[in-house]
């Protein structure tokens, strides 16, 4: 048997160690690999927010306001598809049309006629023109309207519950005004008790913002929660509207 070379089997070890070395430095490459283009991606999306946010405000910046000066007050469109005429005259141009319930900035007044504008609004474009008194009602003549009302004008209906497996539950409702006279920034308060009737929770929901409630176009609501098993009844009423 031919003696065991002690220098060649350190050797191995050595070689064995080398490797294991080589093994954990080349792990650690690719993680810091795979970390800097964590770092390079994430880079990359923080130029692009930055130059969509630069190029979306210096747009606002170089956009002339849409708002109009000296407005005398408010308006409010009473008729379906009024026209809105170039110059107090309905033989002049039409130059748009407005819906039942659009509310306008009041900019001039010549007799039966008044000059308004509207704002762009979503799918509506701005707009500016005359219409004829007979399609719109002020802000004063609708506020002292307002004043005379002796009943809720405002009726709750239709409620539906939503309920599913883990007893979550989404609540859904209609609201329509029982008046002529549009109303805004319409709220609904959903109280929840429980077998004692005690308030245990209050919710606040909005019906209208941007555009009011208008006779004959009613508006939906809803909200959501969770444990519907904890109330044993729920009151809606109406929290405010102007």
């Amino acid at each position: 048997m031919e003696p065991e070379d002690k220098n060649l089997g350190l050797l191995n070890n050595n070689f064995a160690s080398t490797d294991k070395a080589i093994e954990a430095d080349v792990r650690r490459l690719k993680q810091s690999s795979y970390f800097l283009a964590i770092l390079g991606t994430l880079a990359l999306i923080l130029v692009f927010v930055a130059l969509i946010y630069a190029i979306y405000y210096r747009g606002l910046a170089n956009k002339e306001l849409v708002s109009p000066p000296n407005f005398i007050s408010f308006v409010f469109v009473t008729s379906d598809n009024a026209d809105i005429f170039s110059a107090p005259d309905d033989k002049s141009e039409s130059v748009g049309k407005f819906t039942k319930g659009e509310s306008l900035f009041l900019l001039e007044k010549q007799d039966d006629w008044f000059k308004v504008h509207r704002e762009q609004s979503g799918k509506d474009p701005e707009l500016e023109g005359w219409i004829h008194r007979d399609n719109i009602e002020t802000r004063d003549e609708i506020v002292a309207r307002r004043e005379n009302i002796t009943e809720a004008p405002i009726e709750i209906y239709d409620i539906k519950w939503i309920v599913d497996e883990i007893d979550n539950f989404t609540i859904i409702g209609w609201a329509k005004n029982k008046t002529d006279i549009p109303l805004r920034n319409v709220r609904i308060a959903i109280e929840f008790y429980d077998e004692n009737s005690n308030l245990v929770n209050r919710e606040l929901t909005n019906v209208t913002t941007d555009k009011p409630l208008i006779k004959g176009q009613p508006r939906s609501f809803f909200s959501t929660g969770k444990y519907k098993g904890h109330y044993n009844y729920v009151r809606y009423t109406v929290e405010s509207f102007n």
